[in-house]
């Protein structure tokens, strides 16, 4: 709270205080942002990642819809991530209005996104890297995103996260390469272990 109060982030892990329990863990933390957002000035913005694990698409999520619709009026946006938006509340796909859309391959996540216009083909051909952006609201489409190639070595694959490429395999190698210079992967677990904290609320 005092972080927000700063005007800082918060970044929540529900993992112990509601383990396993992903959607009441979603609720608790909706409704926090709501009060706060009523109190605090300037814009402020919810970013969910992976929001289909949050709910179910027959299930509607109040607190969540609670913001989506009258967030706007405490200047609270929200940036959702996602990898299937067929498994997305059919409310809360109805609040969209725009879209960052990378390659799919699930038919019924294209078929979704082909009947809010995206080409079936386009989306399916897409490259890693490269997405299509369309506003809901005007029709406006546009295709941006840099292609980048997943690279593979003695037998491992990079995995592309973010910026970095992390290297799993058995050859013996034990980096992690991060944009042009490598991290020893005993130094890169040093710093994932300080990063852990008991505290739900970072």
């Amino acid at each position: 709270m005092k972080q927000t109060a700063r005007g800082g982030y918060v970044v929540y892990d529900p993992c112990h205080e509601y383990p396993n329990d992903r959607e009441t863990a979603f609720k608790v933390f909706c409704e926090f942002v709501y009060d706060v957002a009523g109190w605090l000035p300037g814009r402020k913005i919810l970013v969910v990642d992976e929001v289909h694990f949050f709910m179910e698409p027959g299930k509607r999520p109040d607190e969540f819809l609670k913001i989506m619709q009258d967030g706007r009026n405490f200047k609270l946006d929200v940036l959702a991530c996602g990898q299937a938006s067929n498994e997305i509340n059919n409310r809360v796909r109805q609040q969209i209005t725009d879209a960052f859309v990378f390659r799919h391959q699930d038919t019924n996540a294209v078929k979704f996104l082909a009947s809010n216009g995206y080409d079936e083909t386009e989306l399916r051909n897409l490259k890693p890297g490269e997405f299509i952006w369309r506003n809901f609201n005007t029709g406006e489409t546009r295709k941006g995103g840099k292609e980048f190639k997943i690279q593979s070595s003695g037998g491992g694959t990079f995995v592309h996260i973010g910026e970095r490429l992390a290297l799993e395999n058995g050859s013996g190698k034990n980096a992690v390469q991060h944009k042009h210079r490598e991290i020893p992967r005993a130094q890169l677990a040093r710093k994932s272990r300080s990063a852990d904290r008991p505290s739900s609320v970072r």
